[in-house]
């Protein structure tokens, strides 16, 4: 692979990364949500059960929980992209 060739893919990773959504739950699914490619919270969804007061502690908890799911299924995302993108070679990023 030449090297336009790989500033090429990189500017349509960069342009796939803007369209990527990475899905994230805790709880067994009381709580999902969904992130971008810029890691900006997209839609959230929490089961009804969770809308008590005397639930507040836990529903952060699992809001934390979720987020950071999703931002882990997104980094995998992305190493993903780039293993193809410079077809396997083993760079730091």
């Amino acid at each position: 692979m030449s090297l336009n060739d790989m500033i090429n893919k990189a500017k349509q990773l960069q342009e796939n990364i803007q369209h990527l959504k990475a899905q994230g739950q805790s709880g067994a699914g009381l709580v999902k949500l969904e992130i971008n490619g810029r890691h900006e919270l997209e839609n959230i969804d929490i089961d009804l059960s969770l809308l008590n007061p005397d639930q507040k502690e836990v529903l952060e908890d699992l809001i934390r929980a979720a987020l950071n799911n999703a931002n882990a299924n997104l980094e995998s995302s992305l190493k993903t992209q780039m293993q193809s993108l410079t077809g396997g070679l083993k760079l730091p990023f």
